[in-house]
């Protein structure tokens, strides 16, 4: 199977040039759907492009973004952070889609959208963890000012609706327990977007 890199060529009158204007520093996988170009007017151009390299292992897609005028100059890409940027697993001849801002990349059974956002720090659990007898008392906190924090202390994933932080609250033996307290079963609000 082929793979290459993204190559960008100029146009002059009408005529495709025969040489390459720049080169892409990552080489992408085979099935690769076409490149996007977003831009602010004539201004800010980027190139975005859904990798599905690891289709055959099942792995992730990979979202790129690169400087329209420069591709060698990576700007983005999904792996750099991957627990929190997963697009989900690859699939044949992805093609981002740009409108609104955002980015939106197909994946399997998966719909990811990109854009500006604000990634608030997790809580701290105070005890971190560990084993106790009957019950505990557990204190969250948050660094961050003008956040409000929701939690769940069964396993549940909150919502808006889940109970808000107002103190230290008392967890018995008969929750999941501190092991399966952690961020992932904590929604943190804040009132300064």
């Amino acid at each position: 199977m082929k793979t290459d890199k993204v190559r960008a060529f100029t146009i002059t009158n009408a005529v495709i040039a025969t040489s390459v204007q720049s080169v892409s520093s990552t080489t992408l996988g085979a099935f690769t759907g076409s490149p996007v170009v977003s831009a602010n007017g004539k201004n800010n151009a980027i190139v975005w492009v859904t990798d599905p390299g690891a289709y055959g292992s099942s792995g992730p897609a990979v979202l790129h973004a690169y400087n329209a005028t420069n591709l060698s100059l990576e700007l983005y890409n999904s792996s750099q952070n991957l627990a929190r940027d997963n697009p989900g697993g690859a699939v044949k001849m992805p093609a981002p889609i740009v409108t609104g801002g955002k980015v939106y990349v197909g994946a399997e059974f998966a719909l990811s959208v990109y854009g500006q956002a604000i990634f608030l720090p997790a809580p701290t659990i105070t005890p971190s963890g560990g084993a106790f007898t009957n019950s505990v008392n557990v204190t969250l906190s948050d660094s961050t000012a003008g956040v409000s924090i929701y939690y769940t202390p069964n396993g549940t994933t909150p919502t808006a609706s889940s109970t808000l932080y107002t103190g230290a609250f008392n967890l018995t033996r008969n929750a999941i327990g501190l092991g399966r307290l952690t961020k992932g079963f904590f929604l943190i609000n804040s009132s300064n977007p």
